[in-house]
C-alpha cells in the first residue's frame, strides 16, 4: 500500500484524486498507513514461527523415523 502513495505523489496525482474523493481520502489513508504495515509485519512474523515450527517438528518426526523405523 505504501508504494501506491509513493506512486501517486510521484506521479503529481494528488490534486486529482482530492478532486474526484476529496483530500481527506489520501489523509486517511496516510493516518491508517503506519497501522497497516504493522498489521501486515505482524501477520508475516506469526506465520514465518508457523512455518519454522512445523518444519522443526517434520524434522523431528524425520529424526524418529530414522532413529527407529519401527517405532
Amino acid at each position: 500500500m505504501a508504494s501506491i502513495v509513493e506512486h501517486i505523489a510521484q506521479a503529481g496525482l494528488k490534486p486529482e484524486i482530492d478532486a474526484l474523493a476529496g483530500p481527506e481520502l489520501l489523509e486517511q489513508i496516510g493516518n491508517v498507513l503506519p497501522r497497516y504495515d504493522a498489521m501486515v509485519r505482524d501477520k508475516l512474523q506469526k506465520e514465518a514461527v508457523a512455518t519454522s515450527n512445523l518444519a522443526d517438528d517434520r524434522q523431528d518426526r524425520l529424526n524418529k523415523t530414522a532413529d527407529d523405523p519401527m517405532g
